[in-house]
Protein backbone atom coordinates (compact mmCIF):
# COMPACT_ATOMS: atom_id res chain seq x y z
CA UNK A 1 0.00 0.00 0.00
CA UNK A 2 1.07 3.87 -0.13
CA UNK A 3 1.89 4.06 3.57
CA UNK A 4 4.79 1.00 3.21
CA UNK A 5 6.40 1.85 0.19
CA UNK A 6 7.15 5.83 1.51
CA UNK A 7 7.90 4.28 4.64
CA UNK A 8 10.62 2.34 2.70
CA UNK A 9 11.62 5.52 1.04
CA UNK A 10 15.10 6.38 1.77
CA UNK A 11 16.00 9.15 4.46
CA UNK A 12 17.35 12.34 3.35
CA UNK A 13 14.38 12.42 0.80
CA UNK A 14 11.07 14.29 0.17
CA UNK A 15 8.62 11.40 -0.49
CA UNK A 16 5.06 12.23 -1.27
CA UNK A 17 2.20 9.76 -3.35
CA UNK A 18 1.87 11.74 -6.91
CA UNK A 19 -1.12 10.38 -8.09
CA UNK A 20 -1.90 7.17 -10.04
CA UNK A 21 -1.10 6.86 -13.65
CA UNK A 22 -1.20 3.66 -16.46
CA UNK A 23 2.50 3.04 -18.25
CA UNK A 24 1.87 0.45 -20.88
CA UNK A 25 -1.22 -0.48 -20.00
CA UNK A 26 -0.20 -1.40 -16.19
CA UNK A 27 -2.20 0.67 -13.12
CA UNK A 28 0.70 2.05 -11.39
CA UNK A 29 1.01 4.97 -8.35
CA UNK A 30 3.29 7.14 -8.51
CA UNK A 31 5.82 8.52 -5.78
CA UNK A 32 7.62 11.13 -6.33
CA UNK A 33 11.34 11.91 -4.21
CA UNK A 34 13.34 15.16 -3.91
CA UNK A 35 16.70 15.70 -2.16
CA UNK A 36 19.18 18.37 -2.07
CA UNK A 37 20.69 16.78 -5.48
CA UNK A 38 18.16 15.32 -7.28
CA UNK A 39 14.02 14.58 -8.13
CA UNK A 40 12.63 11.13 -9.01
CA UNK A 41 9.18 10.14 -9.85
CA UNK A 42 8.69 5.93 -9.06
CA UNK A 43 5.88 4.62 -11.11
CA UNK A 44 4.88 1.48 -8.71
CA UNK A 45 2.74 -1.27 -10.20
CA UNK A 46 -0.91 -1.09 -8.40
CA UNK A 47 -1.00 -5.32 -8.08
CA UNK A 48 -0.25 -7.70 -5.51
CA UNK A 49 3.22 -7.62 -5.90
CA UNK A 50 4.44 -3.52 -5.89
CA UNK A 51 6.79 -3.56 -9.09
CA UNK A 52 8.87 -0.48 -10.18
CA UNK A 53 7.88 -0.30 -13.39
CA UNK A 54 9.45 3.10 -14.35
CA UNK A 55 11.59 5.83 -13.18
CA UNK A 56 11.42 9.09 -14.58
CA UNK A 57 14.31 11.92 -13.68
CA UNK A 58 13.53 15.68 -13.21
CA UNK A 59 13.47 16.97 -16.80
CA UNK A 60 15.09 19.86 -15.85
CA UNK A 61 18.00 18.32 -14.75
CA UNK A 62 21.12 17.08 -16.90
CA UNK A 63 21.03 13.58 -15.71
CA UNK A 64 17.30 13.49 -16.82
CA UNK A 65 15.73 10.82 -18.33
CA UNK A 66 13.15 7.06 -18.29
CA UNK A 67 14.19 3.91 -17.13
CA UNK A 68 11.51 1.19 -17.85
CA UNK A 69 11.75 -2.14 -16.71
CA UNK A 70 9.61 -4.30 -19.25
CA UNK A 71 9.29 -7.18 -17.75
CA UNK A 72 9.14 -6.78 -14.05
CA UNK A 73 7.17 -9.90 -12.54
CA UNK A 74 8.80 -12.40 -15.54
CA UNK A 75 11.24 -15.10 -13.93
CA UNK A 76 14.21 -14.81 -15.85
CA UNK A 77 15.77 -18.11 -17.75
CA UNK A 78 19.32 -18.73 -15.92
CA UNK A 79 21.82 -21.09 -18.06
CA UNK A 80 25.21 -20.75 -17.88
CA UNK A 81 26.86 -19.97 -21.78
CA UNK A 82 28.57 -23.02 -23.57
CA UNK A 83 31.77 -23.15 -22.30
CA UNK A 84 31.64 -21.69 -19.10
CA UNK A 85 33.72 -22.21 -16.45
CA UNK A 86 32.34 -22.88 -12.93
CA UNK A 87 34.24 -19.46 -10.73
CA UNK A 88 34.72 -22.30 -7.64
CA UNK A 89 37.94 -23.79 -10.08
CA UNK A 90 39.46 -20.50 -9.95
CA UNK A 91 39.46 -20.27 -5.78
CA UNK A 92 41.88 -21.33 -3.85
Amino acid sequence: NKSQILNQCGQGWSTSYAGSATVDGVKVSKVHQNSSNESNTYYIESGQTPFIVRVSGNPSSKNSGDLVFSDFNVQPTIAAPAGAIPISQFEQ
